[in-house]
């Protein structure tokens, strides 16, 4: 009967917990109604496979991690993730496959590669081998369950990455296998770098025609140029005015004053007493040795502290007007010895499962002292500066006289450490710094609002985000190109929010006001057009000043041509036609580099022959072969064409072309703002 009750209670209890989840399902359907057929953790589709945001999130952290000054993070994430999987899609088109044993090959066997031990090493602090043994039986190792299985996960981690990394140079040795150098083409390639020729040239300039394009020239340069201007996904062209919140003239007078004030205070006072109770100023003090003070980066430290008289302050930085980071740095010196302040000492980091005493007493006793000892897990040596540790445990290491001494660690872990030598006495510094770092002030931060908000008044609509409204307020307008994939506008920091804004607003639309989360500029946007073709249209202004220039060139280079094509025997006549004011000598030049590249027809001219007139860059040129020189090295067919065949694989796959051949007509999809707006 208990039995039977007991299963009736935990039947009603089951019947609660249904109608709750679904009285919670049926909230989130008239919440969201679309939120059922929504992809919610789709970050990118490549071509139909999804890329989940986790994915996306682990593979940033990962970027983070490895190099904690990448700002770039999280796009390098993303570009990683693209590019594996196209690879992996390129991968089992082709059937490519790495077994079990190529890998384990690779990673214990005999000729295992060096490097990847060494990342082996570096990544677990021991070899394969011993990771496989503590992996097979963990008892002997000392390991817990738990241990064991975080080191199976970190193995097998591992061996996932060697197995793609296997994949990847299966691949690449077949693609690249697909690009033979034949000897004629090595030849050709070794003589255009191994030549150098000397020239003596007649030139005109292109600035010295006077002509324009129409909006015919303009489109057919376009035309003949639009694989330049490919988009790799819609994108938008956005106007925007930013306005950097940096202190006015005013704000920077006033800290000058208030610098002044405190040097005053300064003088009647000991130490930094005056300004502690002031928030405008930052202090901090400072004890070590010339290092110590070099590492505060101000130069002007460096001399303070060896020139001044103790007791007094100066300012030793006053960048009050810098555009960037205006501050103003006070220095006071309290104090000027010579004394050791450093040593080299001995850690042995104990087990934890061992009497400490009985540990320390055992190293005291020791002639050698390393981690065979028992109960000593780890001895490292290392240098310490003595102003950085607490005097305490300063004075009880001097006060051991080279004998080991127990000191707890913030973690709770014990070590046993002793002085084994101590540093050369030399000067120790002693020194207060206060930092004034100048802010816009309220009345800075209205008035740029409101040069903003006056500006949004007028600029109503995209086409109203002009120069002409933009100069009455002192702003200028910019134009940028963004996409799902863009992280920023045009490299501002922190403006991922206005590319998402941008990416869901309607053409002519206008942005609010928006600002970065540190409060460094003031930014508003306008979308003034929307591009679905898979091309940048000539009316971008970025791709239009850029077309319309080379248009202009093109058509002047074409012109003076044929103007002067046919018009002498020789650079004499030709300077004569040209109205050159001298003929010029060139030396050094050659064809393997792309300075001279539209000078190709070098190769084949004989000495003398007169060649041109040709476009080289800004003018037309009419020029002649004075002499050439091979290199000292011969060409040698087995490297050289060896040699040549790395560089077409390397142009035709290399790193900057692979992503474009392998994606072909496919399709990305880039769901990232849908994540992250901020």
């Amino acid at each position: 009967m208990a039995t039977l009750e007991k299963i009736r209670s935990k039947s009603v209890l089951l019947v609660s917990i249904i109608f709750v989840a679904l009285f919670l399902f049926i909230i989130t359907i008239i919440d969201n109604p679309m939120g059922l057929f929504v992809d919610q953790t789709t970050v990118v589709n490549v071509n139909g496979t999804k890329v989940d945001y986790e994915q996306y999130q682990k593979k940033a952290q990962e970027l983070r991690e490895q190099n904690p000054q990448n700002v770039n993070a999280d796009e390098d994430a993303l570009q990683a993730l693209i590019s594996e999987t196209l690879f992996q899609q390129e991968f089992n088109k082709l059937g490519l496959a790495v077994t079990p044993n190529e890998i384990s090959e690779v990673i214990v066997g005999e000729n295992a590669p060096a490097y990847i031990v060494n990342s082996f090493r570096s990544q677990f602090g021991a070899s394969p081998e011993e990771v496989l043994t503590a992996i097979q039986n963990p008892e002997s190792m000392g390991l817990t369950a738990e241990q064991a299985q975080q080191l199976t996960t970190a193995y097998k981690n591992f061996e996932d990455q060697i197995e793609q990394f296997l994949i990847g140079q299966k691949f690449f040795m077949l693609a690249g296998g697909t690009i033979n150098a034949n000897k004629l083409d090595a030849k050709a390639a070794f003589d255009e770098n191994n030549t150098s020729y000397k020239l003596a040239t007649v030139s005109k300039s292109l600035y010295s025609v006077q002509d324009s394009v129409t909006e015919a020239d303009i489109q057919k340069y376009y035309n003949a140029h639009k694989e330049a201007y490919k988009l790799n996904e819609p994108s938008r062209y956005v106007r925007y005015v930013n306005l950097a919140i940096t202190p006015s003239p005013a704000d920077r007078q006033a800290a000058m004053v208030a610098i002044n004030e405190a040097l005053q205070q300064l003088g009647e006072t000991e130490g930094m007493n005056a300004l502690m109770g002031d928030s405008r100023f930052i202090v901090n003090r400072l004890t070590g040795d010339s290092a110590t003070v070099a590492g505060e980066k101000i130069p002007a430290l460096n001399n303070f502290v060896k020139e001044a008289e103790i007791g007094e302050a100066r300012v030793i930085q006053n960048s009050a007007y810098a555009q960037a980071n205006p501050k103003v740095v006070i220095a006071r010196l309290t104090g000027r010895e010579t004394k050791v302040n450093g040593a080299k000492i001995k850690q042995a980091i104990i087990d934890p499962t061992h009497s400490a005493d009985t540990v320390v007493a055992r190293l005291n006793k020791a002639s050698v002292v390393n981690d065979s000892i028992e109960g000593v897990l780890q001895v490292v040596d290392q240098n310490v500066d003595f102003a950085q540790i607490p005097e305490v445990v300063v004075d009880s290491l001097r006060g051991a006289n080279g004998k080991f001494v127990l000191l707890t660690l913030g973690d709770g872990s014990q070590v046993a450490t002793a002085i084994e030598s101590l540093d050369a006495p030399k000067p120790i510094y002693s020194v207060s710094l206060a930092t004034y770092n100048i802010e816009p002030s309220r009345e800075t931060l209205d008035a740029l609002n409101t040069r903003m908000r006056d500006f949004l008044i007028v600029a109503t609509t995209a086409d109203a985000f002009n120069l002409d409204n933009a100069v009455q307020q002192g702003l200028a307008v910019e134009d940028a190109l963004v996409s799902n994939s863009s992280v920023s506008l045009n490299g501002l920091e922190d403006t991922r929010g206005i590319v998402a804004w941008a990416m869901e607003a309607k053409k002519g639309e206008v942005s609010r006001l928006f600002t970065d989360s540190k409060n460094t500029h003031l930014t508003a946007a306008a979308v003034a057009d929307i591009y679905k073709s898979d091309y940048v249209p000539a009316s971008f202004p970025g791709v239009r000043q850029s077309v319309e220039n080379e248009a202009l060139s093109q058509k002047k280079a074409e012109k003076l041509i044929a103007e002067y094509t046919g018009k002498g025997n020789s650079l004499a006549d030709y300077q004569k036609a040209m109205e050159a004011m001298r003929i010029d000598t060139i030396s050094h030049v050659s064809l393997g580099g792309g300075r001279y590249a539209q000078l190709g027809g070098v190769r084949g001219a004989k000495k003398g022959e007169i060649v041109g007139p040709v476009r080289w860059n800004g003018s037309v040129v009419v020029y002649t072969v004075l002499d050439s020189e091979e290199g000292q090295m011969p060409f040698d067919e087995v490297s050289n064409s060896a040699q040549y065949q790395r560089q077409m694989q390397q142009m035709l796959i290399g790193n900057d072309r692979i992503n474009s051949l392998l994606l072909g007509d496919g399709k990305i999809k880039n769901r990232l703002l849908k994540f992250t707006r901020q």
